[in-house]
């Protein structure tokens, strides 16, 4: 069978992008009875399967994503003669003949509406359940965010499937003192930390989805107790979304460390150097942080909200998102009991173990047999 894969968000560096990389990679690993097509809307990454016989790469340049999604990619899908199209963000070819199989990654524009632009509402709203309709099988990234897909768009259970995340093999616990330093000497990392990724503003509007106020809060209770500890924010911006909200006197404060954004493979060595990640959030659709920083050996505490709960297992301390008070009183648990901390990163580097990309490409390839050999099948029948 012949495949289109759907690549232009190869290039992209943020959690899709990362989390659609580590998808199609492990696809084309492991899956060498098929052949592949994988379209690019840019040349930024092309070229990344080149080395592997059964894929062929096709650069398709396009003014804009409508048409690259509704013309280019189904015109030149139909001309390679490809029986299935994988679109691993969701959009699907609408006027395209070819069956497509697509996965969601959130539907933040139907529970977090007021952060986003009437017009994209308006698009989303009225294209997403025609695009939903239009595949054969919608993919979900958790099973909480296919509950959603069938409370907002109506995609019927039996449509869709559950296809987690995982984890690469950077994400381990870090001992090797050497590296460690280097890494604290790169970043100059504070001794005792406690880590958040709070990504505050979507389209350069406060978003709150991460819950970075009430981060903030539960942390300023604690700043008596533990005068040397700091939160470290990972991510851009966080500075300026602090002085927004709390005022800039809060935002200098020295408690507070930013470090900008920071690539993925420096990610395991603060994981590795912090007393606890810290993720609250009011909304995910699988919450990758949880399970790399797991991964490290790194306790966590995340929210009781949404997927949060499938994905953390019993590996984690959860709290209402809401109670700031109650997130300081599990940050203080963790900080102040050492055989706590050690429990949950036992429990979190088991619980890791569940997510693998391996694994999670295997059940895409066994979805896109089953999808493309029912078309082929029905266009046999005479």
């Amino acid at each position: 069978m012949k495949i289109a894969i759907m690549g232009r968000t190869l290039d992209d560096g943020k959690g899709i992008g990362i989390g659609n990389r580590h998808y199609i990679d492990n696809i084309i690993k492991l899956d060498r009875e098929n052949e592949y097509v994988v379209f690019y809307k840019t040349s930024k990454t092309f070229g990344r399967y080149q080395d592997y016989s059964n894929v062929k790469e096709i650069l398709l340049e396009a003014p804009n994503k409508l048409i690259w999604d509704q013309v280019l990619v189904p015109n030149a899908a139909y001309k390679e003669g490809v029986q299935l199209i994988f679109s691993p963000k969701f959009t699907v070819p609408l006027l395209s003949k070819i069956p497509t199989v697509v996965i969601c990654h959130g539907l933040e524009y139907y529970t977090f509406p007021q952060f986003y632009e009437r017009y994209l509402l308006m698009y989303v709203k009225i294209f997403l359940p025609l695009y939903y309709r239009k595949a054969v099988k919608v993919v979900a990234i958790s099973n909480d965010l296919k509950d959603d897909i069938h409370k907002y768009v109506k995609v019927p259970y039996e449509k869709m499937e559950t296809v987690y995340f995982g984890t690469t093999e950077l994400f381990y616990p870090r001992k090797d003192k050497q590296e460690l330093e280097a890494i604290r000497k790169k970043h100059q990392l504070p001794e005792d930390y406690i880590i958040c990724l709070p990504h505050p503003y979507e389209a350069n509007k406060l978003y709150p989805r991460k819950n970075l106020d009430n981060i903030v809060k539960a942390f300023m209770l604690l700043k008596e107790k533990y005068p040397s500890l700091k939160l470290l924010l990972a991510g851009n911006r966080c500075d300026e979304y602090i002085a927004e909200v709390f005022g800039q006197d809060m935002a200098n404060d020295p408690r507070f460390f930013y470090t900008g954004w920071v690539y993925q493979e420096d990610m395991p060595y603060l994981y590795s150097l912090a007393k606890m990640l810290v993720f609250p959030s009011y909304s995910e659709s699988f919450g990758l942080p949880i399970v790399e920083a797991m991964g490290c050996g790194c306790p966590v505490i995340t929210s009781t909200k949404t997927c949060c709960p499938e994905i953390a297992g019993d590996a984690a301390l959860l709290v209402d998102p809401i109670d700031f008070k109650g997130l300081a009183n599990a940050m203080d648990s963790i900080l102040n009991n050492p055989e706590l901390s050690q429990k949950l990163s036992e429990k979190g580097l088991k619980q890791a173990k569940k997510f693998s990309w391996q694994e999670s490409a295997e059940k895409l390839i066994k979805i896109f047999q089953e999808e493309g050999y029912k078309d082929i099948q029905a266009a046999e029948i005479p």
